[in-house]
């Protein structure tokens, strides 16, 4: 009996000793996640802030500016190097033979490096001549001096954004203005000799033209808020004639012959970041030359690397970007390219020149909505502004936007040439007329003559490059896994035929099937399509392997009509390794069963997809991936309006000119819908949301600082911490610090965040280290102006690795050697679907894989340092004519198969730490206003955590606060600063100075909105600790009373409860043999 009643207290105080083990033990795991919060109201600290340099997260590799110098101009040497494109090399004339050469042409002499922000302006800087010099070759002094007299004469004129610029008055035009006739100013070599242009009128027979190579160099100019107008030009006279503004001018084309008639052989040099019209001076040109190379736009120090490959000291390895086209107008992507332009001033142009003009117009003006005052308060009421005249459009406003009260409504813009942007319209046009189906050589879209002739458009394709050491590439495996986070993994030998070592690039290119399904719905697929590339070093007469890898997802098309979803087909999907698209596809085609005269095709891979899927890619960081932009289509609003470019019919689908159709909004079923996102009223304050919580802010203790930032709350955003923390931020700080958040992010009451300043530079953050002198000013230090890579020889590369070294070496000098320079606007990855893009010097290429890899590289580099790189524009800022609110119209394919692409590596896979969202509107939504693009894609899709900036907020009435909050914006780039505020004095009636519908008190009553702006910082927060602004923030974990308390509690009962279950089972067994 007393056993019994032993067992029996045993039994229950077991049970009494589990329940405390389980609840010490869930409530120790409750503890840990709410760690930050019990040490604030405890006092205590669960983490030890170690302040020694070398636990720093993030420093600086260099260990003195001198060798920060150094890099800088080791990789600005690579890209030269690296990034050099020989087009053209015939009658050996590279490498340069002679070391003896004569330099035409303007640029030449003074390169075109861009506008102030692409040039770095060191002392040191390397000039072609300089370069050339350096490397022992002697530059004919007779054509130098006429150009020295040439660039002499110069104006001084105030610069774009303040300060002064020089213009060169006889020299290349620096600007290709906003579609006005832009004046190629070469000087014609009939003018040499005369007075203002040398003084040698025989300076012909002055060259040793047995022993001398002639350099001709041409540029264009180009900037922000400029794109070229096609088809006529100003000469050097300033005379306007009917050719292409991308053509060889006249004078350019005289000066050609002026170096083939004095010089042994000639080589042209292409200073230009957009594609030239060059077909006269190719092969079987009127004007062919010797020896055509891609330089890009250089910076300070590329032209050593330049001259490396131009006399041999390194291998050509560049490749092109971009396709190299006989005649841009039949690109498919120029049937809507433009819009509205202002009228033709009459009494500027003389009449021959006006009909010049009016052809012109005939084609790229346009894209005005016809009843675009239904965008306007004329005929549609806003409560947001109830006393206020708004109108669609100030047709007057520059590109910046701005001027008279307006939503920049009325333009649009449609792009019906889908996801067939430069090579992959001509090679599959090109491989379906091969395999004579879907009308390829119909007239519709042929340059010259009655059929479409690949030979007849194209003159150098998209990847091509040649190298002087004869190699071979060829796949030698290709491994896919297909799963969400696959890869696919090929390796390429590349065998060097020569009998010298040298670097080489090794490029992969894939072709997916093109199946019935893929026709009935409307999927369009490429006949090729680079996926990426890299470089190697191979010693002579040997061969190497180098393993790509590529995400599996980028083999997937969009299908959105039917699975509304990725998908793969059933089918073969081949991979080859080839010098350009052109060669991949005659790969492809040669392995398909169609031979071609006079090539021998190169070895092609294959992986079978067995069945169809629309499941493997249908879903992304756990989020469907599925339709989020049907509206940005027009067919959305008015259906059956717009036919996109298929391969099932080239001629029936070939694009019209949407630019001329009389568009009306007025015609939709869904005109209110469609007038609401015209005028910005994406998200509407809505007071039946729940109120705000702590409107005034709340000081629970949370901190941004290094105590509180510790190991395990910078890795994971979704640690309570971060929600803590914003929460205390008052309703007037939360608004007003997304809508104020350009230039620098602003300190926050009960946050305590650091100010964080934002800096420009597409190649590299813009400025220079500075010191202080005697007098305690501050100057700057000599050569310390380290934004000094070429965005266009960069991209030429064709390598991710060299991409990388740049952001890394991006974020290293700017986050350690400059002050509070942790933000960039940087890299450009918005695609180049025109040539007459001014501003395709920032982007990388037509393609969006290239760009997606590049931009891998950098972003990758860069957020490993811990630095914000935000690559612009995007969201389709690909013209910058009225990208000031035009509406670019486009189905949802081609959205996430191009532009967004180009994003995609390196903010989704890259780690990227910041994006800059462009100026234009995606359908009728401005960018900043897409919730679609923005949270779906970008935040869920790609599991984005970083900063999200608009370009310059310069229109309150296009850019609306409640919506850029409710679409995940979390700093809007209005360049203030000390202005994080609706109310500067908190008072909870007065107008934010921007949007005068918004007060705390009427936003406060949404609830929602609030959350979300709360939700946005918590975003930017997160990103700002993820820098070297918590440089002492590697932290060691200790353990508070509270934390020993429950640990003690949970061990000893846990002990405790096995004894007495222990005696518990040996009484149990003692009563069983009892009874």
């Amino acid at each position: 009996m007393k056993i019994k009643k032993t067992r029996n207290s045993l039994l229950g105080i077991t049970a009494l000793l589990g329940s405390v083990f389980a609840i010490s033990t869930v409530g120790y795991q409750i503890a840990d996640t709410n760690r930050t919060a019990i040490d604030n109201a405890l006092g205590t600290k669960s983490y030890e802030v170690l302040k020694d340099e070398a636990s720093a997260r993030f420093k600086s590799k260099y260990s003195s500016l001198d060798e920060v110098r150094k890099a800088a101009k080791d990789i600005a040497i690579e890209q030269g190097q690296e990034g050099t494109v020989i087009m053209k090399n015939d009658n050996g004339v590279l490498p340069l033979t002679t070391k003896k050469v004569a330099l035409f042409g303007g640029a030449s002499y003074m390169p075109y490096c861009g506008n102030s922000d692409l040039k770095a302006g060191n002392n040191d800087a390397v000039d072609l001549v300089k370069a050339l010099e350096d490397h022992g070759v002697t530059i004919d002094p007779t054509l130098k001096a006429i150009y020295d007299e040439i660039i002499a004469d110069q104006t001084e004129i105030k610069g774009q954004w303040g300060g002064t610029t020089i213009k060169y008055n006889k020299l290349y035009n620096s600007a290709a203005g906003d579609m006005v006739p832009y004046q190629i100013n070469e000087v014609n070599p009939s003018d040499f000799g005369k007075e203002g242009y040398g003084s040698k009128p025989d300076w012909e027979s002055a060259i040793d033209k047995n022993n001398t190579i002639g350099i001709v160099t041409f540029a264009r100019g180009v900037g922000e808020g400029s794109a070229y107008l096609p088809g006529v030009s100003l000469n050097s006279k300033g005379e306007m004639v009917q050719r292409d503004p991308l053509a060889l001018s006249d004078d350019e084309l005289a000066l050609v012959d002026a170096a083939k008639r004095t010089c042994s052989k000639v080589v042209v040099l292409l200073n230009t970041g957009n594609n030239m019209e060059i077909g006269e001076i190719a092969k079987g040109g009127a004007h062919e030359v010797d020896g055509i190379a891609y330089i890009g736009i250089p910076n300070d120090y590329q032209f050593t690397g330049i001259v490396d490959v131009l006399t041999g000291k390194v291998n050509a390895t560049g490749a092109l970007p971009d396709t190299y086209a006989k005649d841009y107008a039949s690109l498919p992507a120029m049937q809507n390219y433009g819009g509205y332009l202002k009228a033709i001033d009459t009494e500027k142009y003389s009449e021959a020149e006006v009909s010049m003009l009016q052809k012109v117009y005939d084609k790229y003006d346009g894209g005005l909505f016809a009843d675009s005052e239904y965008a306007s308060t004329k005929k549609t009421s806003d409560p947001r502004y109830p006393n206020i005249n708004i109108a669609s459009n100030d047709v007057d406003a520059s590109s910046f936007g701005g001027g008279a009260k307006n939503y920049n409504s009325a333009h649009y813009i449609v792009e019906a040439e889908g996801i067939y942007v430069g090579y992959k319209y001509y090679e599959t046009r090109y491989f379906d007329a091969k395999k004579n189906v879907g009308n390829a050589s119909s007239q519709k879209g042929a340059t010259v003559g009655s059929s479409w002739n690949y030979d007849d458009e194209v003159v150098y394709p998209f990847g091509y490059g040649l190298s002087y050491l004869d190699y071979t590439q060829t796949v030698k495996s290709v491994k896919v896994d297909k799963s969400e986070n696959g890869n696919v993994e090929a390796v390429i030998e590349v065998k060097n035929n020569s009998d010298k070592d040298g670097k080489f690039l090794a490029s992969l290119y894939f072709q997916s099937p093109y199946t019935d399904y893929d026709k009935k719905n409307l999927v369009e697929k490429a006949s090729v399509n680079f996926l990426t590339s890299g470089k190697i070093e191979v010693k002579a007469n040997s061969k190497s392997e180098i393993t790509l890898t590529v995400p599996t997802k980028y083999l997937a098309s969009y299908d959105y009509t039917k699975a509304k979803t990725y998908i793969m087909d059933e089918g073969d999907y081949l991979f080859t390794a080839a010098n350009g698209a052109h060669e991949a596809n005659m790969n492809f085609l040669s392995s398909t069963g169609t031979s071609i005269s006079g090539y021998t095709a190169g070895s092609v891979a294959k992986y079978t997809n067995a069945a169809f899927d629309n499941l493997t890619f249908s879903k992304s960081n756990k989020y469907d991936v599925t339709n989020v932009a049907d509206d940005v289509d027009l067919n959305y609003w008015l259906p059956g309006t717009v036919t996109y470019l298929s391969r099932q019919d080239w001629d029936k689908t070939y694009p019209k000119n949407y630019l001329k159709d009389t568009v009306k909004l007025n015609d939709s079923a869904k005109k209110d819908e469609w007038i609401k996102k015209l005028t910005g009223r994406v998200y509407e304050i809505d007071s039946k949301n729940e109120a705000a919580k702590n409107i005034d802010g709340v000081d629970n203790g949370f901190r941004f600082n290094s105590e509180q930032l510790n190991e395990d709350v910078v890795k994971n955003i979704n640690d309570p911490y971060w929600n803590n923390l914003v929460s205390q931020i008052s309703v007037n700080e939360a608004v007003g610090a997304v809508l104020h958040g350009g230039s620098q992010s602003d300190t926050l009451t009960n946050v305590e965040n650091p100010v964080v300043k934002q800096h420009e530079g597409v190649n590299g953050t813009t400025g220079s280290i500075t010191t202080k002198d005697a007098d305690g000013k501050s100057v700057a230090v000599e050569n310390t102006h380290f934004n000094i890579s070429s965005q266009t020889l960069l991209a030429a590369t064709f390598n991710p690795e060299l991409a990388y070294k740049w952001g890394r070496f991006l974020g290293d000098y700017s986050c350690h050697w400059f002050e509070n320079a942790y933000t960039a606007w940087g890299t450009g990855l918005t695609l180049r679907r025109t040539p007459y893009n001014g501003r395709n010097y920032e982007y990388i290429s037509e393609d969006p894989m290239l760009a997606n890899r590049m931009g891998y590289g950098i972003l990758k580099g860069t957020a490993e340092e811990g630095f914000m790189c935000g690559p612009k524009h995007m969201g389709f800022n690909d013209q910058e004519h009225n990208r000031n609110g035009v509406g670019v119209y486009i189905n949802e394919q081609k959205m996430r198969e191009t532009d967004l692409r180009a994003f995609e590596g390196g903010l989704s896979e890259g780690g990227g730490l910041a994006v800059m969202i462009a100026f234009n509107r995606l359908g009728p939504t401005n960018a900043a206003h897409s919730s679609a693009m923005i949270r779906n894609i970008l935040r869920n899709e790609w599991g984005f955590t970083g900063v999200i900036s608009t370009d310059m907020m310069n229109n309150a009435y296009y850019f609306d606060g409640a919506s850029m909050i409710a679409a995940g914006i979390t700093q809007v780039a209005d360049f203030g600063g000390n202005n994080s505020y609706i109310a500067k004095d908190g008072n909870h009636t007065t107008a934010d100075s921007n949007w005068s519908y918004i007060t705390i008190d009427k936003i406060a009553k949404d609830g929602k909105l609030v959350d979300m702006a709360r939700e946005n910082l918590k975003y930017q927060l997160y990103t700002f600790a993820n820098t070297p602004l918590c440089s002492v923030s590697k932290t060691k974990k200790v353990s508070p009373w509270w934390d020993t308390t429950i640990k003690a509690i949970s061990i000893t009962s846990g002990i405790l409860m096995g004894l007495v279950a222990a005696g518990y089972i040996v009484l149990n067994f003692m009563y069983s043999k009892e009874d």
